[in-house]
């Protein structure tokens, strides 16, 4: 079905273009610009488009428009829904949701779907990826303390060690790892992990 400019209209570009990260994983993992904005072109070819008549025709989307709106969503005035940047170079260029921006997604795809007139089909992350994801986490020494009542006893080592990477990495490299966990975690919607991590960056705020 296409939307109704009317109902699509009542949209902001930040949620089509949130909505598209989502539908594509960028919860659990980076996404390209490009395949950003061919989806946000899919939902919403009218907003995406390109402006002149001959090249819309040509069904091309607009990737400035979908940068210009990753990097509101980006910004902390805007609530940082979303982390990464944009390049040409592939090896640099990535999106992805933040614990925040996976928490908004989830209280707000049902008023995008309805205003796209799409199927309200939830972002999740596949059965099988999802259960192994929480299994993982609840093996880890990190989490047996967490359930042992006995996390204010952790060390870095042990912060570090969960998120598999050196004690001595970058401030920026260590709270880069530990989102991408806790995006999995609210996507997953499992209270306990949720918890755990909550507790967690309370303790190791010096780390993040």
């Amino acid at each position: 079905m296409t939307p109704k400019d009317s109902d699509v209209g009542r949209l902001k570009q930040d949620d089509i273009v949130i909505l598209a990260l989502g539908q594509l994983g960028g919860a659990h993992k980076k996404v390209f610009s490009e395949h950003v904005a061919a989806r946000a072109y899919e939902f919403a070819p009218q907003i995406f488009g390109w402006e002149l008549p001959e090249f819309r025709e040509k069904g091309w989307p607009d990737k400035e428009k979908i940068r210009v709106a990753l990097i509101r969503l980006r910004s902390i005035d805007g609530g940082r829904l979303v982390d990464g940047q944009y390049y040409k170079d592939t090896s640099q260029d990535g999106w992805s949701l933040t614990p925040e921006g996976v928490q908004w997604l989830l209280s707000n795809e049902d008023r995008i779907l309805k205003g796209l007139q799409r199927p309200i089909v939830k972002i999740k992350m596949p059965k099988k990826q999802a259960e192994g994801f929480s299994k993982q986490l609840r093996r880890d020494p990190l989490f047996k303390r967490f359930k042992g009542g006995q996390l204010a006893e952790a060390s870095r080592y042990n912060f570090t060690d969960m998120l598999n990477c050196s004690p001595d990495a970058s401030r920026d490299l260590i709270g880069h790892k530990f989102d991408r966990l806790r995006a999995t975690a609210e996507l997953v919607q499992q209270r306990d992990l949720i918890d755990f991590l909550m507790a967690c960056e309370k303790q190791f705020s010096d780390c993040l």
